[in-house]
């Protein structure tokens, strides 16, 4: 196997992942609520007036996935993590993670 005996903490990377999901979690959590508490208005065209309850439990079920996914890091990943795969994966996964919080609150129904 490529990977074998080559393990290295790799901090630097993993770091750069880091911060990039909690960046993630901070725009999207000013994009669920961002209307009800007059934070930032640098992206008012994409904010959102949902259900409160799905915006919270949405909020709360995104910051469940991020702390999966730097436990999985930080403890279970073991091999050399590339700065080039920290890269894309910093640069992928916010999106994704910031777009299901602005299509998912702007749906009006209860849970």
């Amino acid at each position: 196997m490529f990977f074998r005996d080559i393990h290295q903490r790799s901090i630097g990377p993993k770091s750069l992942i880091s911060i990039a999901l909690a960046l993630a979690i901070l725009v999207s959590a000013d994009i669920l609520f961002g209307n009800r508490l007059g934070l930032t208005l640098w992206h008012n065209p994409y904010r959102t007036n949902g259900d409160f309850v799905r915006d919270s439990l949405m909020l709360v079920c995104l910051a469940i996935y991020v702390l999966r996914v730097l436990v999985t890091l930080f403890v279970f990943f073991r091999r050399i993590l590339f700065w080039r795969e920290a890269l894309l994966v910093a640069n992928a996964m916010p999106w994704c993670l910031v777009y299901f919080a602005a299509y998912g609150g702007r749906q009006l129904e209860p849970v």
